[in-house]
């Protein structure tokens, strides 16, 4: 699957993406949407939810992953995600909050151990013992 940050203008997507943030609107003819931001490793993208429901606003809330097809556009210079078809992911798909968020390229247990041996390189006691204790 490739990140969503990649993509380009009319490009056609079916991703997995993790619901940052929503915020509902309403058109000038006064039909609901909501305004999703989505993310994925990659970075994030802004969506729209035309005609969305009272279910679509407790279905679609932040920290959830959703299944999400649409097409790439652009609106004053910014990638958007025009939703065709969007569903929550269940407990069979096979996606996990994990996949869709930023984190270090490295595990935690090597990072801890690499710091740790910075630390114990420091000549100067006083400030090993400080770091150490930091």
């Amino acid at each position: 699957m490739r990140g969503i940050a990649f993509c380009t203008e009319g490009e056609h997507i079916r991703n997995y993406l993790l619901t940052k943030t929503v915020s509902k609107g309403k058109t000038s003819g006064g039909k609901p949407f909501l305004t999703l931001m989505l993310q994925d490793k990659s970075g994030e993208i802004e969506a729209k939810l035309w005609e969305s429901t009272p279910k679509d606003e407790a279905d679609y809330v932040p920290g959830t992953i959703v299944l999400v097809e649409g097409e790439i556009t652009t609106f004053r210079g910014k990638n958007q995600l025009r939703i065709r078809d969007i569903r929550l992911a269940t407990d069979g798909d096979p996606v996990k909050k994990a996949d869709l968020v930023m984190s270090a390229p490295l595990a935690v247990e090597e990072m801890m151990e690499k710091m740790t041996r910075f630390i114990f390189d420091i000549g100067n006691p006083v400030i090993q013992r400080l770091t150490r204790a930091l």
